[in-house]
């Protein structure tokens, strides 16, 4: 054999061997292994160190996998902006001295309800949005709910008829949320359109103790159509995002995350056997808050507070998370 030969057979042979030991982890699924091993919390085997930790990725069509259809709430996304909205509002008419009763989203919807003590401060207030929000905000030309005068006496004879009124609007399709402001109800039906069937029954049921009110001075806005739909589009992208970074920080392999119509994720993760740990690690909750800290508390006065939080609730000393959730 010439030496021309013997190289090319000694490479041959290097490449197979090289073959073999990239092709191990594949062959022998290590993904698997180490999935079981994290979920069981056991010490993967010794030779797993000797071998790259990468294998070739193979589709859910070759190797099988998880396949997830996730629903993004969109709507809560919409809220959540009214909120702030209504939040900005109201500063606005604190900074303005304007009087008003209430600023608040609409239960279970998310338009925004104005109720000032003037008419003549409307007009302050439609320029103010207008100025200020353009076309995100519309203000409506029906009101969304029905409002409501409590005639009863007292605080108790109130609560109770409330009581009364939330058990019967479970019986009633068309009522979407039943709502109490002091001695006033809100009553919001499905859609605008449902407003004069839900007033009549409201009041054939209950018009000895309700009156219909009209607020004088009420406002009611709805976020723009057009600012609907880009921000659900804004809030399907960073969903997706979202799950991306989560799936790539804990290792899965080549995983495919797409958007699905108007409000859903498709999740495909190829080679993860074991659903619940792939649901936790999608959905796992991430939220970001700002709190008000009171700093009129001391050291002492903070640490006596605790104390008897933990002995009125019989917390033992050296409590967990865990323990507290069990109480």
């Amino acid at each position: 054999m010439t030496s021309r030969w013997r190289y090319q057979t000694y490479f041959a042979v290097f490449l197979t061997i090289l073959s073999i030991y990239l092709l191990v982890p594949s062959v022998l699924n290590f993904q698997k292994v180490r999935e079981l091993a994290e979920k069981q919390g056991a010490d993967l085997p010794w030779y797993f160190s000797f071998f790259p930790d990468k294998q070739i990725n193979l589709g859910l069509d070759l190797q099988g996998g998880i396949y997830l259809e996730l629903e993004v709430n969109v709507d809560e996304a919409l809220v959540h902006r009214s909120e702030i909205i209504s939040s900005e509002i109201e500063r606005f008419l604190k900074e303005k001295t304007i009087g008003y009763q209430r600023v608040s989203v609409v239960p279970k919807t998310s338009k925004i309800e104005i109720f000032l003590d003037k008419p003549d401060d409307m007009v302050v207030l439609r320029n103010h949005i207008k100025d200020l929000y353009g076309n995100t905000l519309k203000e409506m030309d029906q009101a969304p709910v029905l409002n409501f005068h409590l005639k009863t006496e007292g605080e108790e004879a109130g609560l109770a008829k409330f009581q009364a009124v939330l058990e019967w609007a479970k019986t009633q399709p068309k009522i979407l949320e039943i709502d109490r402001y002091k001695n006033d109800l809100q009553v919001v039906p499905v859609t605008s359109g449902d407003s004069g069937e839900v007033e009549s029954a409201v009041l054939t049921s209950f018009g000895g103790d309700l009156e219909k009110i009209q607020p004088p001075a009420a406002v009611y806005l709805a976020l723009s159509e057009v600012y609907q739909n880009r921000l659900k589009d804004e809030t399907l992208k960073q969903a997706v995002e979202t799950i991306r970074n989560r799936i790539d920080r804990h290792g899965v392999a080549e995983p495919d995350i797409r958007r699905l119509g108007d409000n859903r994720v498709v999740v495909e993760l190829p080679g993860v056997s074991d659903p619940d740990r792939a649901i936790g690690l999608v959905k796992r909750a991430g939220k970001l808050e700002f709190k008000l800290i009171d700093e009129t508390m001391n050291d002492a006065q903070v640490r006596e507070m605790v104390e008897k939080a933990r002995v009125d609730n019989k917390i033992p000393s050296g409590f967990t998370e865990e323990v507290v959730a069990q109480i």
